[in-house]
């Protein structure tokens, strides 16, 4: 309320907040809303407290793609997920695809070979979910599943001389969380932009 006894009200709140909007950053239109009402009162006490909120749209991006389990598949799919991550995140750094690129041969790789055992006609799954954190993907095969928890602690032993294990290894390295579902047959793994906070887990 200013000296004349007049509200500020929604109008005035409307023009002030669409003002706001051409700021770069939502706390810079909050400030533009408690200054513009600050001015408006003038010499007038606060009438009450004032909390403003500001809450920003995520936004996300999810998807799946089925291949076959051959590596030429895999060739090909990688190359197209990671010119779909880049259109949908054109900031992302070269080295979240990089790392991506790693994780998804590194994956798939051990579906197709170990998981689907080479059978052509066998097929893994790959669910994504992309926004400005980062992404989660969720990778099945059609095999039986593995001992993975025992899998993940003999990886922690490092020998550069081991032929198995090391998928495993730079998977857990290159994300923030991985792991399994029960029966071993699914990978759970998060990796989160390298310009936002990492997140929680599985």
């Amino acid at each position: 309320v200013n000296a004349s006894g007049e509200e500020f009200g929604m109008e005035n709140l409307e023009n002030v907040f669409t003002q706001g909007l051409k700021h770069e950053g939502i706390k810079l239109t909050l400030d533009e809303i408690y200054n513009s009402i600050d001015h408006f009162r003038g010499t007038m006490d606060w009438f009450d407290d004032i909390t403003l909120i500001g809450m920003k749209r995520i936004d996300f991006v999810s998807g799946e793609f089925t291949i076959m389990s051959r590596y030429t598949d895999l060739s090909c799919f990688c190359k197209e997920f990671l010119s779909h991550i880049e259109k949908k995140h054109p900031g992302v750094q070269r080295e979240d695809l990089l790392n991506i690129r790693l994780i998804i041969d590194e994956l798939v790789t051990n579906a197709i070979q170990h998981g689907n055992g080479m059978n052509e006609e066998k097929s893994v799954r790959i669910v994504f979910e992309l926004d400005f954190r980062g992404i989660h993907l969720h990778i099945t095969d059609q095999g039986p599943g593995f001992n993975w928890q025992e899998e993940m602690r003999q990886a922690q032993v490092i020998n550069l001389f081991k032929t198995r294990g090391r998928g495993i290894l730079i998977c857990m390295n290159l994300s923030e969380t991985f792991c399994y579902n029960i029966a071993g047959n699914t990978a759970h793994l998060n990796l989160y932009w390298r310009n936002h906070e990492k997140g929680s887990g599985c």
